[in-house]
């Protein structure tokens, strides 16, 4: 599982390029409270998973920018807590 809180840009890349490289190597993507409001992990996701690969978002409250993602990507949205699955 990814946490995009530990998605910190350095000038070598640092934990960036450890979720680019999680992003191209999974076959499924599952979105748990991101808010979608980093652009720079927003364009990876994209890229590595623009309605070719299964992703499904899980939240009770989704922002505009997570339903718009989920849109783009083809993904189901759950709207119920994690804990309620």
């Amino acid at each position: 599982m990814l946490a995009s809180s530990l998605v910190k840009r350095t000038e070598n890349g640092g934990y960036m390029d450890s979720f680019r490289k999680s992003l191209e190597e999974s076959d499924k993507l599952m979105i748990i409270g991101y808010g979608g409001g980093d652009y720079d992990v927003n364009q990876q996701i994209y890229k590595y998973f623009q309605s070719n690969k299964p992703s499904v978002v899980i939240d009770p409250n989704p922002s505009s920018r997570i339903v718009k993602m989920a849109v783009t990507l083809n993904s189901q949205v759950i709207r119920r807590p994690f804990e309620k699955l």
